[in-house]
């Protein structure tokens, strides 16, 4: 999926549902995923997977466009 434009990303609403609809391949891989890192709430992998990709995200912001990455995270 192509990035989100400057313009854009300024127009993005996230929304509040946290329900995610998931394709059966892509189900029971987070099934395996989940089982082999030992977690047992849904929610939690689900915590640790977004902490992990917003970080990562930020990390190539901050590498990639220094000024954008102080724009959009004020830091």
């Amino acid at each position: 999926m192509p990035r989100a434009t400057r313009f854009q990303r300024e127009q993005i609403n996230v929304p509040g549902n946290n329900t995610v609809r998931l394709s059966e391949p892509l189900r029971v891989r987070v099934a395996k995923a989940i089982a082999v890192e030992g977690y047992t709430v849904w929610s939690e992998f689900c915590r640790v997977a977004l902490t992990e990709k917003c970080a990562a995200v930020e990390r190539e912001l901050k590498t990639c466009d220094r000024d954008e990455y102080v724009r959009v995270y004020g830091k």
